[in-house]
């Protein structure tokens, strides 16, 4: 199962709960499905928002501006120091899932790093999370025995031949305005985020009505 086939699901799935049409937005490997599916199924979606720890930089112009530039040396600089976990499940889950599934303490280790890593915690975990949250985290990859299903997420994607790249294009339906991040290289933009205004978690985009009328919205 890769990125690819789960946006045939998402497909699917909407369209038996009767959703002909409908926005998403996904963050990190979610992000990666809605790519896919608004690459394979455009006249699917109304709208798209995407997200994650860090973009996909992918192919990066020759014309970025010196903020783009930081950005790009920053993200390289992030990709060096905490995507060694990516690496593994892309290219050797099961040697880590057997050791996984065996232990609860290296389970525990393994997933609350990218927690701490991940989280504006000073390296205090508890005082941005509650531990009764955490442990029913731990205690659903402990007792289903799904740590290694997850990673190999990575590696099917990884090794997919399904998958399609390019451009997300704008899709043809005057619903709702595409919410992003960027200048439109990647895919069509029509409301970029300051980051300075906006938390990455906090999403906000514009409703058309009928009459073309715009209402910012927020979730």
């Amino acid at each position: 199962m890769d990125v690819a086939r789960i946006a045939g699901v998402v497909v699917d799935v909407m369209g038996q709960l009767g959703y002909d049409r409908f926005a998403a937005r996904g963050s990190d490997l979610g992000a990666g499905v809605l790519q896919q599916l608004a690459l394979a199924h455009p006249d699917r979606l109304v709208a798209l928002h995407l997200s994650g720890t860090n973009p996909y930089l992918g192919w990066v112009p020759d014309d970025l501006s010196d903020a783009e530039k930081a950005f790009v040396t920053a993200a390289e600089a992030w990709n060096r120091s905490e995507m060694a976990y990516a690496q593994e499940h892309a290219s050797k889950p099961q040697t880590l899932a057997h050791a996984l599934n065996d232990s609860p303490v290296g389970l525990a280790s393994w997933v609350l790093e990218k927690f701490r890593a991940s989280s504006d915690c000073g390296g205090d975990l508890d005082a941005v999370s509650d531990r009764a949250d955490l442990l029913t985290n731990l205690t659903i990859y402990w007792g289903t025995q799904t740590i290694g299903s997850s990673m190999r997420l990575y590696y099917e994607t990884a090794h997919s031949s399904a998958a399609a790249w390019g451009r997300v294009e704008r899709p043809p339906l005057n619903v709702l305005d595409r919410l992003a991040v960027g200048d439109g290289r990647h895919g069509d933009v029509d409301h970029g985020l300051d980051p300075d205004r906006h938390r990455a978690d906090e999403p906000v985009c514009r409703v058309l009505d009928d009459a073309g009328r715009t209402e910012e919205a927020g979730a």
